[in-house]
């Protein structure tokens, strides 16, 4: 789908506007559910991110423990952090914020990270438009090789998310699937997260409602199946994961993955955060 057309663009975003820093609420992390709560402005619903132990996915990588969002980012927090408004399906602040492209969900890590006083992980310069209008940026990278070295917000790597997203549901509902937001039953459109059984982790909407991000690097999906695909791809494809309101359950089972343009924006694609509990020394 073709983006918007509309936005007003900047002739460079050397950095995001700094946000005055607020304390985490101190929680223990012990308990896998236990919610860690992230403030973001007065009056404005916190971003909440629950521990997820470490364990193993069934082709043998090994996930350390770390933190997850416990929803997909909504409407309300991204203006509460970066005052726009991107999203085509907008005026539900509770739904999940989309038509945001790989950067500018990079960027929102960052611009949290800067409010919470933390090394931002994301590199991004020599950008155009503000974050919500269609940002490109001709610098983007890591800013450690290893995003498990990162201790600042970043997406969650597709290991981290498809290890949360195959913890069982919480509730037997007399289906093997979590309940999800598909186009059997979504009436064309992204509902407000957290409306459905999470997990057994406490995790939202891990399937349907909108594709998520992920941080890793893919190949253009049309490339690879011609066997035309080179190195210079890599890069400018990036992960989603979970499906979403516009698609069917094939696509939201934990182990499908699809591959798009880091600039591509569109209604069904938004995105969650992650934290490294205990980053890695950088190699």
């Amino acid at each position: 789908m073709p983006e918007r057309p509309g936005h007003q663009t900047m002739d460079t975003m050397e950095s995001l506007p700094l946000i005055p820093v607020l304390m985490v609420l101190a929680v223990p992390l012990a308990p896998a559910a236990q919610a860690v709560v992230v403030p973001l402005t007065a009056n404005q619903p916190p971003l909440a991110f629950v521990r997820v132990p470490g364990g193993t996915l069934p082709d043998g990588k090994r996930i350390q423990p770390f933190l997850l969002q416990t929803t997909e980012v909504t409407q309300r927090q991204w203006r509460s952090l970066l005052h726009s408004e991107p999203s085509a399906h907008n005026g539900c602040d509770d739904c999940p914020v989309e038509s945001v492209n790989w950067t500018e969900a990079a960027a929102f890590a960052n611009a949290l990270s800067r409010r919470e006083n933390l090394p931002e992980s994301y590199v991004l310069e020599k950008c155009r438009a503000y974050p919500g209008t269609g940002t490109t940026c001709k610098i983007v990278r890591l800013a450690s090789e290893d995003p498990l070295a990162l201790a600042g917000y970043r997406l969650p790597t597709e290991a981290e998310w498809t290890f949360a997203a195959r913890a069982p549901k919480a509730k037997a509902t007399g289906t093997t699937h979590p309940p999800a937001w598909l186009k059997d039953n979504s009436e064309e459109r992204p509902h407000p997260v957290a409306g459905l059984t999470p997990n057994i982790l406490g995790l939202h909407d891990m399937s349907g409602n909108v594709w998520e991000w992920c941080h890793d690097v893919s190949i253009d999906p049309n490339r690879l199946r011609r066997g035309e695909a080179e190195a210079s791809d890599r890069g400018t494809y990036r992960v989603v994961k979970g499906g979403s309101w516009a698609t069917d359950l094939d696509t939201a089972r934990p182990g499908h993955r699809e591959s798009l343009h880091m600039n591509y924006r569109d209604p069904s694609v938004g995105f969650r955060l992650a934290r490294t509990l205990r980053p890695r020394q950088p190699k």
